[in-house]
């Protein structure tokens, strides 16, 4: 017969079932909090990376607009201070670059939610010991990702020709931060055929570009958006027809396919009946490049008549979009036989047109001749962003200028 209370043994086991219980409600707690103190530590060292270079979250129109404290410098910070305090008296600094959440501990942004500071020595990784399993943040590739990225463009006058004998009067000065709180600059003259290029010098940011034409004190300038690990490809256009010679030109158009057609086709049955309108009817009839990769349309263009003199250059325009975000255009053209193309240059999401000149003929090497002009194929390699994400083109022509 059972007493009315509980045996020795009984109260045993409900000391140990409720020491189990307690022990995995421990165990339990630890875990989600050991969850808490990893997400927070991964989203403050996220913050910090952002800090450091920039927020690509901050687009306006279609660029990047936040670059931190590398963008504003031009060189990564030495420590984590660097991003609250100036570390020289920089001009250019613009801090501070991260907030402090916890204002009676100034140094909390360098400290994990464990307490521990973070390992950062001015590379590009930050990192956290936690509890015992680290984890590191990567801000960039490489170094030279934030601080060497390159660009290349092209010069043009309003009518859109290129300096040719006049390159040498033409100065590309690009500005941008020296790593020690001022700016700097790297000028280049452009080719013949109004090529530059600023290679592996140019640091993440927001970056004044100009081109001045000595001979006619004319300037052409624009900012960039330099993003890591980036070749930027620009235009540079003076705002006076400065290369014309005489201002005589032949506008030529397709008639007929050429030596490439890989394009598709949409309002119209030929390729080159897609784009060979006088006036532009964008939508209306158009090839298509449903691809992220390049596909090419050469066309069969109209020979030229009563035409004489030296021939200064041969340019290809063409009026061309993206559907989405991703779109490039090349112009080009075929004489003797090879294609020759031109920058690669981005597409915008409205028609716009785009433009390449060859002052001299790539084939020889030499002026063009206007046998040689009756050869040319002209057209442009094109590509969208995928399948559902094309590039268009509506409308194709060359332009010749010459001096009788």
């Amino acid at each position: 017969m059972r007493s009315n209370g509980y045996t020795l043994v009984e109260m045993i086991l409900v000391v140990v079932i409720i020491g189990i219980l307690a022990s995995v409600a421990i165990q339990s707690l630890n875990k989600t909090e050991g969850n808490r103190r990893l997400d927070d530590t991964m989203a403050e060292m996220e913050e910090i990376a952002r800090a450091i270079v920039g927020d690509e979250r901050l687009i306006s129109s279609g660029a990047r607009t936040d670059f931190g404290y590398v963008g504003d410098i031009g060189s990564l910070p030495s420590s984590l201070d660097d991003l609250v305090t100036n570390p020289g008296g920089y001009a250019t600094w613009k801090g501070p670059y991260i907030r402090n959440n916890f204002i009676e501990n100034s140094e909390d942004y360098k400290r994990d939610a464990w307490d521990n500071p973070y390992a950062y020595t001015g590379g590009i990784t930050i990192a956290s010991s936690t509890d015992g399993s680290p984890i590191t943040k990567q801000l960039a590739a490489s170094t030279g990702d934030l601080i060497s990225n390159t660009i290349k463009g092209v010069i043009r006058d309003k009518a859109g020709l290129p300096p040719s004998d006049s390159a040498a009067n033409v100065n590309v000065t690009v500005y941008y931060p020296d790593g020690s709180g001022s700016i700097t600059s790297a000028t280049t003259s452009p080719s013949r055929s109004g090529e530059f290029s600023f290679d592996n010098q140019v640091p993440i940011g927001i970056h004044l570009i100009r081109a001045v034409y000595s001979s006619a004190s004319d300037t052409a300038s624009k900012y960039l958006a330099v993003n890591p690990g980036s070749i930027i490809l620009t235009e540079l256009r003076f705002p006076s027809e400065l290369w014309a010679g005489t201002g005589v030109t032949v506008i030529l158009r397709p008639i007929g396919a050429g030596l490439l057609t890989e394009l598709a086709t949409e309002g119209c049955v030929a390729n080159w009946q897609c784009v060979d309108e006088v006036s532009s009817d964008e939508d209306g009839t158009r090839v298509i490049r449903a691809s992220s990769s390049y596909g090419t349309d050469l066309y069969e263009i109209s020979d030229p008549t009563g035409t004489a003199g030296a021939i200064d250059s041969v340019i290809v325009y063409a009026t061309a979009r993206r559907e989405h975000t991703l779109g490039d255009i090349r112009l080009s053209i075929s004489s003797g036989g090879f294609l020759y193309t031109g920058v690669e240059q981005a597409l915008d999401s409205l028609y716009a047109m785009y433009s390449y000149a060859w002052p001299i003929n790539p084939n020889t090497g030499l002026a063009w001749t206007w046998p040689e002009i009756s050869d040319v194929e002209a057209g442009a390699i094109i590509r969208g962003q995928n399948v559902g994400k094309p590039a268009y083109i509506t409308q194709i022509w060359m332009v010749v200028a010459y001096t009788n």
